[in-house]
Protein backbone atom coordinates (compact mmCIF):
# COMPACT_ATOMS: atom_id res chain seq x y z
CA UNK A 1 0.00 0.00 0.00
CA UNK A 2 1.09 3.87 -0.99
CA UNK A 3 2.49 5.75 2.22
CA UNK A 4 1.80 8.97 1.36
CA UNK A 5 3.01 10.50 4.48
CA UNK A 6 6.36 8.72 3.87
CA UNK A 7 6.35 10.11 0.35
CA UNK A 8 5.52 13.77 1.36
CA UNK A 9 8.54 13.57 4.26
CA UNK A 10 10.63 12.27 0.93
CA UNK A 11 9.33 15.45 -0.45
CA UNK A 12 10.57 17.77 2.68
CA UNK A 13 13.82 15.85 2.81
CA UNK A 14 14.41 16.95 -0.77
CA UNK A 15 13.34 20.51 -0.18
CA UNK A 16 15.67 20.68 2.75
CA UNK A 17 18.66 19.16 0.41
CA UNK A 18 17.48 22.31 -2.20
CA UNK A 19 17.48 24.71 0.78
CA UNK A 20 21.21 24.06 2.21
CA UNK A 21 22.35 23.90 -1.47
CA UNK A 22 20.72 27.32 -2.06
CA UNK A 23 22.77 28.53 1.65
CA UNK A 24 26.25 27.20 0.65
CA UNK A 25 25.80 29.31 -2.28
CA UNK A 26 24.30 32.11 -0.64
CA UNK A 27 21.06 32.75 -2.65
CA UNK A 28 19.45 34.20 0.12
CA UNK A 29 16.51 34.86 -1.91
CA UNK A 30 16.16 31.32 -3.09
CA UNK A 31 16.89 29.59 0.41
CA UNK A 32 14.03 32.15 1.34
CA UNK A 33 11.61 30.56 -1.02
CA UNK A 34 13.09 26.98 -0.09
CA UNK A 35 12.33 28.00 3.75
CA UNK A 36 8.89 29.01 3.38
CA UNK A 37 7.58 26.14 1.04
CA UNK A 38 9.54 23.98 3.94
CA UNK A 39 7.54 25.56 6.44
CA UNK A 40 4.37 24.57 4.65
CA UNK A 41 4.92 21.75 4.13
CA UNK A 42 6.05 20.50 7.83
CA UNK A 43 2.82 21.82 8.69
CA UNK A 44 0.67 19.51 6.40
CA UNK A 45 2.89 16.60 6.99
CA UNK A 46 2.20 17.20 11.20
CA UNK A 47 5.20 16.10 12.11
CA UNK A 48 6.61 18.50 15.61
CA UNK A 49 10.19 17.19 15.00
CA UNK A 50 9.75 18.63 11.20
CA UNK A 51 8.16 21.53 11.81
CA UNK A 52 10.89 22.66 14.59
CA UNK A 53 13.48 22.12 12.00
CA UNK A 54 11.91 24.15 9.18
CA UNK A 55 10.99 27.02 11.25
CA UNK A 56 14.49 27.07 12.47
CA UNK A 57 15.87 26.46 8.64
CA UNK A 58 13.61 29.72 7.42
CA UNK A 59 14.76 31.96 10.94
CA UNK A 60 18.26 31.65 9.60
CA UNK A 61 17.82 32.87 6.42
CA UNK A 62 15.58 35.95 7.89
CA UNK A 63 18.32 36.78 10.19
CA UNK A 64 20.49 37.10 7.24
CA UNK A 65 18.58 39.38 5.42
CA UNK A 66 17.75 41.79 8.71
CA UNK A 67 14.63 40.43 9.74
CA UNK A 68 15.60 38.91 12.59
CA UNK A 69 13.39 40.56 15.18
CA UNK A 70 10.28 38.76 13.71
CA UNK A 71 12.31 35.14 14.04
CA UNK A 72 14.07 35.49 17.38
CA UNK A 73 10.62 34.66 19.84
CA UNK A 74 9.71 31.47 17.70
CA UNK A 75 13.35 30.54 17.80
CA UNK A 76 13.21 30.53 21.38
CA UNK A 77 10.38 28.06 21.91
CA UNK A 78 11.51 25.69 19.10
CA UNK A 79 14.63 25.83 21.59
CA UNK A 80 12.70 24.74 24.54
CA UNK A 81 10.40 21.83 22.90
CA UNK A 82 13.35 20.56 20.90
CA UNK A 83 14.67 17.24 21.42
CA UNK A 84 16.70 16.80 17.97
CA UNK A 85 20.18 17.41 18.51
CA UNK A 86 20.52 19.26 15.17
CA UNK A 87 18.12 21.35 15.25
CA UNK A 88 18.87 22.30 19.19
CA UNK A 89 21.92 23.38 18.20
CA UNK A 90 21.12 25.32 14.61
CA UNK A 91 18.21 27.31 17.03
CA UNK A 92 20.98 28.26 19.45
CA UNK A 93 23.54 28.87 16.51
CA UNK A 94 20.62 31.34 15.05
CA UNK A 95 20.18 33.52 18.41
CA UNK A 96 23.78 33.82 18.48
CA UNK A 97 23.60 35.14 15.48
CA UNK A 98 20.82 37.50 15.36
CA UNK A 99 21.92 38.98 18.87
CA UNK A 100 25.49 39.09 17.35
CA UNK A 101 23.90 41.68 14.80
CA UNK A 102 22.34 43.74 17.46
CA UNK A 103 25.60 43.75 18.56
CA UNK A 104 24.02 41.98 22.16
CA UNK A 105 26.96 40.37 23.33
CA UNK A 106 25.86 39.26 26.62
CA UNK A 107 22.96 37.50 24.71
CA UNK A 108 24.96 36.62 21.72
CA UNK A 109 27.80 34.74 23.85
CA UNK A 110 25.27 32.70 25.89
CA UNK A 111 23.81 31.17 22.72
CA UNK A 112 26.88 30.57 21.15
CA UNK A 113 28.23 28.94 24.18
CA UNK A 114 24.49 26.88 24.57
CA UNK A 115 25.21 26.04 20.16
CA UNK A 116 28.63 24.50 21.14
CA UNK A 117 26.97 22.49 23.97
CA UNK A 118 24.57 20.98 21.49
CA UNK A 119 27.23 20.39 18.67
CA UNK A 120 28.82 17.25 21.05
CA UNK A 121 26.01 15.36 19.72
CA UNK A 122 25.99 16.88 16.01
CA UNK A 123 28.12 15.07 13.80
CA UNK A 124 27.36 17.24 10.75
CA UNK A 125 30.39 18.96 9.08
CA UNK A 126 28.84 21.94 8.20
CA UNK A 127 27.25 22.68 12.04
CA UNK A 128 30.64 22.33 13.66
CA UNK A 129 32.25 24.59 10.93
CA UNK A 130 29.15 26.93 11.70
CA UNK A 131 29.75 27.10 15.11
CA UNK A 132 33.49 27.94 15.22
CA UNK A 133 33.03 30.50 12.34
CA UNK A 134 30.77 32.44 14.63
CA UNK A 135 32.75 32.32 17.62
CA UNK A 136 35.56 33.70 15.91
CA UNK A 137 33.25 36.65 14.03
CA UNK A 138 32.35 37.44 17.90
CA UNK A 139 35.90 37.58 19.11
CA UNK A 140 37.07 39.41 15.79
CA UNK A 141 34.74 42.08 16.22
CA UNK A 142 35.93 42.62 19.72
CA UNK A 143 39.38 42.67 18.77
CA UNK A 144 40.49 39.53 20.06
CA UNK A 145 42.62 39.00 17.06
CA UNK A 146 44.61 36.07 18.38
CA UNK A 147 41.23 33.75 19.97
CA UNK A 148 39.33 34.69 16.25
CA UNK A 149 42.15 33.48 14.68
CA UNK A 150 42.10 30.32 16.38
CA UNK A 151 38.77 29.74 15.93
CA UNK A 152 38.58 30.06 12.27
CA UNK A 153 41.80 27.87 11.78
CA UNK A 154 39.18 25.04 13.80
CA UNK A 155 36.66 25.92 11.35
CA UNK A 156 38.74 25.47 8.40
CA UNK A 157 40.56 22.46 9.30
CA UNK A 158 36.60 21.12 9.65
CA UNK A 159 35.67 23.16 6.26
CA UNK A 160 32.17 23.87 4.69
CA UNK A 161 31.09 25.21 0.62
CA UNK A 162 33.70 26.97 -0.90
CA UNK A 163 31.93 29.75 -0.76
CA UNK A 164 31.74 29.66 3.26
CA UNK A 165 35.53 28.95 3.66
CA UNK A 166 36.05 31.74 1.80
CA UNK A 167 34.35 34.12 4.04
CA UNK A 168 36.70 32.28 7.65
CA UNK A 169 39.69 33.17 4.95
CA UNK A 170 38.76 36.20 4.87
CA UNK A 171 38.53 36.92 8.55
CA UNK A 172 41.25 34.28 9.18
CA UNK A 173 43.68 36.49 6.30
CA UNK A 174 42.58 39.70 8.09
CA UNK A 175 43.56 38.54 11.69
CA UNK A 176 47.07 37.69 10.45
CA UNK A 177 47.38 41.09 8.84
CA UNK A 178 46.46 42.64 11.98
CA UNK A 179 49.14 39.99 13.77
CA UNK A 180 51.82 40.66 12.05
CA UNK A 181 51.94 37.71 9.88
CA UNK A 182 51.64 39.31 6.18
CA UNK A 183 52.37 36.42 4.23
CA UNK A 184 49.75 34.01 5.54
CA UNK A 185 47.64 36.41 6.01
CA UNK A 186 47.76 37.78 2.28
CA UNK A 187 47.20 34.20 0.93
CA UNK A 188 44.09 34.28 2.84
CA UNK A 189 43.14 36.96 1.89
CA UNK A 190 43.73 36.53 -1.63
CA UNK A 191 42.10 32.75 -1.91
CA UNK A 192 38.77 34.37 -0.33
CA UNK A 193 39.23 36.92 -2.93
CA UNK A 194 39.37 34.44 -6.33
CA UNK A 195 36.49 32.50 -4.74
CA UNK A 196 34.09 35.53 -4.25
CA UNK A 197 35.24 37.38 -7.64
CA UNK A 198 34.67 33.47 -9.37
CA UNK A 199 31.24 33.36 -7.88
CA UNK A 200 30.33 37.05 -8.89
CA UNK A 201 29.84 38.29 -5.35
CA UNK A 202 29.93 41.45 -3.90
CA UNK A 203 31.07 40.14 -0.99
CA UNK A 204 34.45 40.40 -2.61
CA UNK A 205 34.16 43.96 -1.15
CA UNK A 206 35.54 42.02 2.69
CA UNK A 207 39.13 40.94 1.32
CA UNK A 208 39.47 43.57 -0.68
CA UNK A 209 39.61 46.08 2.45
CA UNK A 210 41.66 43.57 4.28
CA UNK A 211 44.26 43.72 1.18
CA UNK A 212 43.77 47.60 0.81
CA UNK A 213 45.33 47.82 4.57
CA UNK A 214 47.44 44.95 4.56
CA UNK A 215 49.35 46.54 1.39
CA UNK A 216 49.04 49.76 3.29
CA UNK A 217 50.82 48.48 5.98
CA UNK A 218 53.85 47.24 4.12
CA UNK A 219 53.83 50.84 2.15
CA UNK A 220 52.41 49.23 -0.92
CA UNK A 221 50.43 52.56 -1.33
CA UNK A 222 49.43 51.98 -5.32
CA UNK A 223 48.10 48.33 -4.16
CA UNK A 224 46.49 49.69 -0.80
CA UNK A 225 44.45 51.95 -3.26
CA UNK A 226 43.42 49.76 -6.11
CA UNK A 227 42.22 47.74 -3.54
CA UNK A 228 40.68 50.42 -1.63
CA UNK A 229 38.90 51.99 -5.13
CA UNK A 230 37.30 48.47 -5.70
CA UNK A 231 35.95 47.92 -1.92
CA UNK A 232 34.51 51.64 -2.00
CA UNK A 233 33.18 50.46 -5.32
CA UNK A 234 31.20 47.52 -4.43
CA UNK A 235 30.54 48.73 -0.64
CA UNK A 236 28.06 51.44 -2.68
CA UNK A 237 26.68 49.33 -4.89
CA UNK A 238 25.32 47.03 -2.29
CA UNK A 239 24.41 49.92 -0.11
CA UNK A 240 26.53 48.59 2.56
CA UNK A 241 27.52 51.93 4.75
CA UNK A 242 30.14 50.37 6.62
CA UNK A 243 32.34 48.53 4.01
CA UNK A 244 32.19 52.09 2.51
CA UNK A 245 33.17 53.87 5.72
CA UNK A 246 35.95 51.73 6.16
CA UNK A 247 37.10 51.77 2.48
CA UNK A 248 36.87 55.92 2.27
CA UNK A 249 39.07 55.47 5.53
CA UNK A 250 42.09 53.37 4.24
CA UNK A 251 41.82 55.55 0.83
CA UNK A 252 42.82 58.66 2.94
CA UNK A 253 45.20 57.30 5.07
CA UNK A 254 46.80 55.54 1.98
CA UNK A 255 46.68 59.55 0.27
CA UNK A 256 47.92 61.12 3.38
CA UNK A 257 50.79 58.17 3.51
CA UNK A 258 51.90 58.79 -0.27
CA UNK A 259 52.07 62.93 0.60
CA UNK A 260 48.74 63.61 -1.27
CA UNK A 261 46.88 65.52 1.13
CA UNK A 262 44.29 67.45 -1.43
CA UNK A 263 43.57 63.74 -2.17
CA UNK A 264 43.48 62.43 1.45
CA UNK A 265 41.08 65.19 2.31
CA UNK A 266 38.71 64.39 -0.10
CA UNK A 267 38.14 60.90 1.20
CA UNK A 268 38.15 62.14 4.63
CA UNK A 269 35.82 65.10 3.75
CA UNK A 270 33.52 62.45 2.33
CA UNK A 271 33.94 59.84 4.99
CA UNK A 272 32.54 62.66 7.56
CA UNK A 273 29.57 64.12 5.47
CA UNK A 274 28.03 60.74 4.35
CA UNK A 275 28.81 59.30 8.24
CA UNK A 276 29.80 62.06 10.67
CA UNK A 277 27.94 64.95 9.56
CA UNK A 278 27.55 66.28 13.78
CA UNK A 279 31.49 66.30 13.80
CA UNK A 280 32.99 68.85 11.25
CA UNK A 281 36.79 68.83 12.64
CA UNK A 282 37.00 64.66 11.71
CA UNK A 283 39.18 65.09 8.69
CA UNK A 284 41.34 67.74 9.78
CA UNK A 285 42.28 65.36 12.90
CA UNK A 286 42.53 62.54 10.73
CA UNK A 287 44.89 64.38 8.77
CA UNK A 288 47.39 64.81 11.34
CA UNK A 289 47.07 61.50 13.49
CA UNK A 290 47.50 57.91 12.27
CA UNK A 291 44.62 56.00 13.69
CA UNK A 292 45.34 52.61 11.78
CA UNK A 293 46.12 50.69 14.99
CA UNK A 294 42.88 51.70 16.61
CA UNK A 295 40.45 51.03 13.80
CA UNK A 296 39.01 47.21 13.48
CA UNK A 297 37.78 46.46 10.00
CA UNK A 298 35.10 43.97 11.22
CA UNK A 299 33.87 45.67 14.06
CA UNK A 300 30.71 45.81 13.64
CA UNK A 301 29.69 49.46 15.03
Amino acid sequence: MFDGRAARVDEFEALTVRWRAAVDQAEMDEARRLGDEAVSLAAEIGDPALRRRAECNRAQILIELGEGDSVVASLRQVLTESREPETSFWTAYGLARAYDIKHETRKATFYVRLAKHHLSAVTNRQAHFAAHNQAGCMLLGDSRFEDASAEFETALSVGSSTFWEAFAQDNLGYCYVVMGRFAEGMSYLYRSLRTLRHAGHSYVRYPHLALSLAHLDLARPASAARHGRKALDLSNEAGDGESAKMALYLLGETAKHTGNYALARSYFDSLQARFYPENPRLPDALLTVDTRQMVNLKAQV
